[in-house]
């Protein structure tokens, strides 16, 4: 994992000068977008797990995830995730807590990362899910669902919301899949899982 706090400033000096060609030349201020970024954590896997955690719902007859070094966006290692999708139902995913910027009542989040797939079988697809908010998810109703995970090879995803963290010192972020058409069982693999706060 590797995580960086981003500071930034009202106004950014572009060198010691003399007289009023000072003025002409100073760096202009960041842009709104940019001096609000707090937080930005990025997970590759190489590691292992880097701290998220496996949960699956009630709905799923079985599923795990792995750390595994067959497939990889980002360096040699990824998440594998496995589910068995007889019961045409289910949602398999992955967790993890995350720090609250002091002082912050309310938080935007963005959270990407990439998914791979065998195959390219929209008519059998099942749905890449995503969820950020102050507890960790239950059950499949939690999650968002963003696209279809049967893209041939590795695709990017993208979720955003808002958290309203009062009384907060973390907030939860998890992404995963929901089996919506019955079939035996699949493999997919996540990496490369970026997460921003502003």
């Amino acid at each position: 994992m590797r995580m960086r706090a981003l500071i930034t400033t009202g106004a950014t000096a572009a060198g010691l000068l003399l007289g009023p060609a000072a003025a002409a030349v100073a760096a202009p201020p960041p842009s709104p977008s940019a001096a609000r970024v707090a937080d930005e954590h990025t997970f590759d896997f190489e590691s292992g797990t880097e701290g998220w955690v496996a949960g699956k719902d009630d709905r799923l007859p079985d599923g795990t995830v792995t750390w595994s070094s067959k497939q990889a966006k980002s360096g040699t290692h990824s998440l594998e995730f496995w589910l068995d999708g007889l019961q045409d139902d289910g949602t398999l995913w992955v967790s993890r807590e995350l720090p609250v910027p002091p002082g912050r009542t309310s938080i935007d989040v963005e959270m990407s990362f990439w998914v791979w797939s065998a195959s390219d079988t929209p008519t059998i697809s099942w749905w890449v899910v995503a969820q950020a908010g102050r507890t960790a998810p239950t059950q499949e109703d939690d999650f968002t669902k963003l696209e279809y995970a049967e893209h041939a090879g590795w695709h990017p995803f993208t979720y955003r919301t808002t958290i309203d963290t009062r009384g907060l010192s973390t907030f939860h972020a998890s992404f995963g899949l929901s089996v919506t058409w019955e079939d035996d069982t699949r493999v997919h693999n996540f990496d490369l899982a970026q997460i921003k706060v502003t």
